[in-house]
């Protein structure tokens, strides 16, 4: 039972835009759950290569990659005065 203005949409998986959109967001998606882990284990570096790399991935930009990355930054007890304000930049 459908209602009369709904209209069926398929995307089709062969569409090379889809197929690279899809690409795209399941990288970004392991690369903040690697970045996770990372910070987890106290790899801020590590940590913070692998959320630059999700955000050079994503078209947009994410929440969750600006907020991690200041996590990894606050987190770290050798950054710097610059780390730290990249953290509060990466949080507005």
């Amino acid at each position: 039972m459908l209602d009369e203005e709904i209209e069926l949409k398929q995307a089709y998986l062969d569409a090379p835009d889809v197929e690279e959109d899809s690409y795209y967001a399941s990288l970004c998606f392991l690369l903040l759950n690697i970045s996770s882990l990372y910070i987890e284990r106290r790899h801020y570096s590590e940590a913070i290569r692998c959320l630059n790399e999700a955000e050079s991935y994503s078209k947009d930009k994410l929440p969750d990659v600006l907020f991690r990355r200041s996590q990894a930054r606050t987190y770290n007890k050798y950054s710097s005065i610059k780390d730290l304000q990249l953290a509060l930049e990466d949080l507005e």
